[in-house]
């Protein structure tokens, strides 16, 4: 099993990494089975990565004690970005649910601006034997002196509290007005449950649940979930670099590179947190990209920079550094670029969690790039030779070691049958893409995830004896007070409600508030459609004209908001990247037909992702083997979240593979002969770059946390696509059959007559 995979990865060792950015418009000297192919000479020394690179290298130790004050002043701050994390918001800036919230905190309740449940379970006695009553009023009592609590309604306060008691008389709950912003009400949520675990008795447990205290318990399963994911992910990305480098310290400079632009970056987050607050889901998209790029970047640079100091035995070091980070240096920052431009995209969307991810991802790939441009040049010129110290015996690669007659042959079959092979290999994916049609948004709240914690035992012990809803209660709120003397409106609305077979109970606070405990569970497709009917129905036709607006909000509607809001950001968000992105291929290819297709082959990637990503998760086909039980909807944010990600990860290995058979071209003119060289000599890169993907985000599949899982698989199931079916398949499938239209750009913006594809004397064919 290792000498294939061996095979394949030390392949991206027989050919340089970066020139493919470092030429595309001068002409290239490429012998045969040399290990370095050279720009035209003093291309490189004007560059200006290679000044910053030699200058790096020169004064190597200042630029290494810079960055250690950096990481330090960074791991300083990151208990800060830890610490502050929150639960998964789905508010959206001027939503229906989001005026709720607002309302609610500012004109009723004390500053209500959330309602959560406080479970009170006896095993074996009746909540009003007086024995067991006593215990309930004592906790009550105490919940009300707790900081953070506006309002208490208890199971013994009369009216509407009739129906907090459930049918076995077993278990009470009470519902708990709790003030501040989403970030306040989760630190407060633990804090109650250490009040009410602290005036519990034998005869009564107490649990505090709800969105806030599931939310704080999701928080913690998800660092104890990336600790493991870690501890599984890095083990192997190091097997697989000393895999393809074959020495202990080239294999680990990439994992220690990483591992600093994650402590740079979340240190960076950390301050950032004085400002804003950031999802739980930051801290695991920024440990999965931060690690995944942080090292695929430095395999990138380490793998050059031993090819020049083959190449180049007895230049001083400096500039062997200097030529490095002229080529993969370029070839970093070209990726990192695509990258950045395509998670820009999310600050479209008008929802806090999709910025804040934004953000995370483009605080770690800007670090990221920065480590590889200035902190890895001075370690490169401090080892020099050492990088090649520590070999594994067996594994030291011998240079030029012909395997690269592997991928000539595969790319030889290709090229004789295009239709055949590229179209079965399309017909594969639209396969695989096919389950997306089908794509279903949801929330889960992560109650599964969290079901030996206080918040998820008091969420089955309210789904099960009472409602699945009346763990997170949706909020009707009017925005301002009846002027009827009967409140007509606002109990006609009630009444309205009752009367629905999906609603479990109403609760009229005061008489300007409406609490409304659901059948269902709150990130339930039937609790949504309730929203809907309640905004769409029920609200019109039970508030007079000229009365107050009636706002309804909660978890449900949240979703409901979030959901809206993906639907109607999505094709601005698309739109922007595309077009972003086709602007950007344009200017490195100078061909029109290459962009688009490139553009299609991203397509065909992440759709294929995000139908398997469906098939798996949404239908449950991978229930058993991933260990999770299936909601029936992917996360609401997760699937646009992860088109941006996917989009410029992709874009990178068209960049790098289209690149190299540009400069063939370039030399040739001749478009057989481009596309194979291009595949032969890049598909090795691209095949180990993929492979420590593949391993860091399949790592966060392990985890409990559903949304973690999903984002990993679809992360690696789209490199795993796009490093084998596309970018060896399709890719030059496709080329073949456009032939030397590939190559085609309007005169008009190369400066010369007859396009840019004209062919040399003597050279003819695709």
């Amino acid at each position: 099993m290792v000498l294939p995979l061996r095979r394949a990865l030390t392949l991206a060792l027989d050919r340089p990494v970066g020139l493919q950015y470092g030429a595309l418009d001068r002409p290239v000297s490429l012998e045969r089975g040399s290990v370095v192919a050279t720009p035209r000479e003093g291309a490189l020394e004007r560059t200006p990565l290679y000044r910053l690179g030699r200058w790096c290298g020169r004064r190597a130790w200042r630029v290494i004690a810079v960055w250690v004050l950096v990481l330090g002043v960074a791991g300083a701050l990151v208990p800060r970005f830890t610490d502050t994390l929150t639960g998964s918001s789905l508010a959206v800036d001027g939503s229906q649910s989001a005026r709720a919230e607002r309302l609610l905190s500012e004109r009723f309740g004390g500053g209500v601006t959330e309602d959560l449940v406080v479970v009170f379970d006896s095993a074996s006695r009746p909540v009003t034997e007086p024995r067991v009553r006593g215990a309930v009023e004592r906790g009550l009592a105490e919940l009300r002196r707790q900081p953070g609590v506006a309002r208490v309604q208890g199971p013994y306060d009369g009216g509407d509290a009739a129906g907090l008691i459930s049918a076995d008389g077993r278990t009470a709950l009470a519902v708990a007005g709790l003030t501040g912003d989403e970030r306040e009400r989760q630190k407060t949520a633990p804090a109650l449950q250490d009040a009410m675990d602290a005036a519990a008795t034998g005869d009564v447990a107490v649990y505090v649940t709800g969105s806030s205290p599931l939310n704080a318990a999701v928080v913690e399963q998800e660092d104890r979930d990336l600790a493991r994911a870690e501890s599984i992910g890095l083990p192997i990305a190091l097997l697989v670099l000393i895999i393809a480098f074959g020495s202990l310290v080239a294999a680990g400079l990439p994992l220690l590179a990483g591992i600093a632009a994650l402590v740079t970056a979340f240190g960076v987050l950390g301050a950032a947190s004085y400002l804003t607050s950031f999802d739980v889901f930051v801290q695991a998209v920024v440990t999965m990209i931060g690690l995944a790029l942080g090292i695929d970047y430095c395999l990138f640079a380490v793998t050059r920079q031993r090819a020049e100091l083959a190449a180049h035995p007895g230049r001083p070091i400096a500039d062997t550094v200097g030529s490095t980070m002229a080529t993969a240096g370029k070839a970093v920052l070209f990726s990192g670029s695509t990258v950045l431009i395509s998670v820009a995209g999310l600050l479209l969307v008008r929802a806090p969690v999709f910025r804040t991810m934004a953000l995370g991802v483009m605080v770690a790939v800007a670090v990221m790039l920065a480590i590889t441009v200035t902190l890895l040049p001075a370690v490169l010129a401090l080892l020099g030779e050492r990088i090649n110290r520590l070999a594994v015996p067996g594994m030291r690669r011998a240079a030029g070691g012909g395997t690269g007659a592997l991928w000539r042959r595969w790319t030889d079959l290709v090229m004789r049958r295009p239709v055949l092979i590229g179209g079965a290999a399309t017909l594969v994916l639209l396969l695989a893409a096919a389950p997306m049609t089908g794509l279903r948004l949801g929330f889960d709240v992560g109650a599964s995830a969290v079901a030996d914690s206080p918040a998820g035992r008091g969420y089955e012990l309210v789904s099960g004896k009472f409602a699945p809803g009346a763990a997170t209660p949706i909020q009707v709120v009017a925005t301002q007070r009846p002027a009827a003397p009967d409140g007509a409106g606002l109990k006609r609305l009630g009444e309205r409600l009752s009367a629905h077979p999906r609603v479990a109970q109403v609760v009229q606070e005061n008489d300007a508030v409406l609490t409304v405990f659901a059948e269902d569970a709150a990130d339930s497709p039937a609790a949504i459609e309730l929203v809907r009917w309640i905004r769409g129905t029920a609200v019109p036709e039970a508030t007079p004209p000229g009365g107050p607006e009636v706002v309804v909000g909660g978890l449900t509607a949240q979703t409901v908001d979030v959901v809206d809001e993906v639907d109607r950001a999505t094709p601005w968000v698309l739109g922007t990247v595309l077009g972003l992105s086709f602007v950007l291929l344009l200017l490195a290819f100078r061909s029109l037909l290459l962009p688009l297709s490139a553009i299609v082959m991203n397509l065909l990637s992440v759709g294929a992702a995000f139908g398997l990503l469906t098939w798996v998760f949404q239908d449950g086909a991978g229930e058993s083997l991933l260990d999770f039980s299936s909601r029936g909807f992917i996360q609401a944010y997760l699937p646009l979240f992860t088109f941006v990600v996917l989009f410029g990860l992709s874009m990178d290995y068209e960049v790098f593979l289209i690149s190299r058979m540009k400069e063939e071209w370039a030399r040739t003119r001749d478009n057989r002969a481009a596309v194979t060289a291009g595949l032969v000599h890049t598909a090795g890169v691209i095949t180990a770059a993929a492979a420590i993907m593949i391993v860091v985000f399949a790592a966060f599949m392990i985890t409990d946390v559903v949304e973690v899982k999903q984002m990993g698989f679809a992360l690696a199931v789209a490199v795993a696509v796009d490093a084998t079916l596309i970018r060896i398949v399709v890719v030059p499938a496709l080329m073949r059959l456009t032939g030397r239209a590939n190559w085609w750009f309007p005169a008009a913006f190369t400066g010369r007559a007859g396009g840019a594809f004209r062919a040399r004397p003597g050279r003819s064919g695709p």
